[in-house]
C-alpha cells in the first residue's frame, strides 16, 4: 500500500489496494471528532465508528442503551461539535453483532501489543464486516498499533495530528486525558523510550487491570505540568515518528484551518483515495500563543523526551525528519484579540480546575 501525503516531499503516485475500511489514527484533542464528524455528515456512503477502543465499549456487553447517553454532557463540556447522533450510535444499532465482542484490554493493554488482547483481530474484524456502508474507524487508543491494524484489516490509515503545545493546553480542559495518558504508559510491552520515560516520573505499576481502579490510581499520581507535558510529549512524538510513514494519508489540522491551499489539496488527496464527499472546510485548530520564556520551557522539556529517544536507540536522523516535519506544520497565524481572549479563558479555567483539585485533596486529609 502506498502512502498519499500532504505538505511533504513524497511524490507517491500507486493507489491503495483494500477498500475494507478507513481508519483514523490520532492522539485525544486532535480534531478527530470534527474529521468523525465529517464522514457522518457525507451523506449515505460510511458507517461512522467513533473510538472503537474506548473504555465505555464495555457496555455492549451488558447494558448497550446506555452508550446513546453516553456523551452528550461531555461532548458539551470539551467543545465537541454538535453530533448529528448519539456518539455511540453505529454500536447501539449494531449492538447484536458486537455482543461479547469487546474486551477492556482493548483499550490500553494492549496499546502496543496487541497479541495481549486475542479477541482484538475478531472485534475489529467484526466492526467491518457488520457494516452495512464503508466502515470509518475513528480511533485515539490506536497510535501503538497502527502497523498491525494496517497488516491485518488492510485499508485507507488517515494520521491525523496538530501543534503539541496547543494540543496539551486542550488537554486541560478537564483531568482525563493526561490520566488516560499515564494508562498508555501502564500498556503491557511498551517501546523503550516509555519503559525509560515510566521510570523518569516514577509512576508505580498499576495494582488492577480493572480500568475504573486503575484511573483512580492514575489519578491520584502526583505530576506536575511539566511532568504531565512530558508523558504527552513522548507519545505525541512516538505517534508522528511512527506513524506517518505508515499512514496512507497525513493531515495536519492546524495548516487545514489557516491555509486554503492545503486544504484543496486535502480534499483532492481524499478523492484519490476513493473517499468522496467529506468537507474539510469547517476545520478550525485552537492555537496557543506562547512567548519567548514559555517556549523556552516547553522546548527543555521537549529536549528531555527527545535525549529519552537517542538513549532508547533512535536515531538522531529520525528525530531530525520528525523535527522538519513539525516545523513544516507549525500554525503561522498571528495572535489576534479574540484568540488572546480564548487563550485568558482557558488559563482562568485551568486556574479554577487547579482551586478545585487542591481543595479536594485537602478534604482527604
Amino acid at each position: 500500500m502506498a502512502r498519499v501525503t500532504i505538505g511533504t516531499n513524497t511524490s507517491d503516485t500507486e493507489t491503495y489496494m483494500s477498500r475494507e475500511a478507513i481508519f483514523i489514527h490520532s492522539l485525544w484533542r486532535s480534531g478527530s471528532t470534527w474529521l468523525f464528524d465529517r464522514f457522518r455528515r457525507a451523506g449515505d456512503a460510511y458507517w461512522c465508528y467513533q473510538e472503537p477502543f474506548h473504555e465505555a465499549l464495555a457496555q455492549l456487553n451488558g447494558d448497550p442503551d446506555a452508550l446513546l447517553g453516553f456523551a452528550d454532557e461531555t461532548a458539551r463540556s470539551l467543545r465537541h461539535p454538535a453530533l448529528t447522533r448519539p456518539y455511540f450510535w453505529e454500536f447501539h444499532a449494531l449492538r447484536d453483532a458486537l455482543h461479547g465482542k469487546f474486551a477492556p484490554c482493548m483499550s490500553y493493554a494492549s496499546f502496543f501489543d496487541p497479541s495481549v488482547c486475542p479477541g482484538l483481530q475478531d472485534y475489529v474484524q467484526t466492526l467491518i464486516d457488520a457494516a452495512p456502508k464503508m466502515p470509518v474507524l475513528q480511533c485515539c487508543r490506536s497510535f501503538g498499533r497502527v502497523a498491525y491494524l494496517r497488516q491485518t484489516h488492510g485499508g485507507v490509515h488517515i494520521h491525523l495530528w496538530r501543534d503539541a503545545a496547543s494540543q496539551w493546553f486542550s488537554y486541560q480542559i478537564n483531568d482525563y486525558f493526561d490520566i488516560v495518558s499515564l494508562l498508555v504508559l501502564q500498556a503491557r510491552n511498551p517501546p523503550e523510550v516509555l519503559l525509560r520515560l515510566r521510570q523518569e516520573i516514577g509512576v508505580s505499576a498499576l495494582e488492577s487491570e480493572d480500568f475504573a481502579a486503575g484511573y483512580e490510581q492514575m489519578r491520584r499520581v502526583s505530576l506536575g505540568w511539566e511532568q504531565r507535558y512530558l508523558v504527552f510529549y513522548a507519545l505525541w512524538l512516538y505517534s508522528l515518528m511512527q506513524n506517518h510513514p505508515l499512514c496512507t494519508i497525513d493531515i495536519n489540522l492546524d495548516r487545514l484551518s489557516e491555509d486554503r491551499e492545503y486544504a484543496e489539496t486535502a480534499a483532492t488527496v481524499l478523492q484519490q483515495a476513493g473517499i468522496e464527499g467529506v468537507d474539510l472546510s469547517s476545520a478550525r485548530s485552537p492555537v496557543i500563543f506562547l512567548d519567548k520564556s514559555e517556549r523556552e520551557k516547553f522546548r527543555r522539556i521537549e529536549q528531555r523526551v527527545e535525549q529519552l529517544f537517542l538513549d532508547s536507540g533512535v536515531s538522531e536522523d529520525v528525530l531530525q525528519q520528525a523535527a522538519q516535519q513539525r516545523e513544516r506544520h507549525r500554525p503561522r497565524r498571528r495572535p489576534t484579540i479574540a484568540a488572546l481572549r480564548r487563550n485568558a479563558q482557558q488559563a482562568r479555567e485551568m486556574a479554577l480546575r487547579y482551586a478545585d483539585r487542591l481543595a479536594e485533596t485537602n478534604r482527604k486529609f
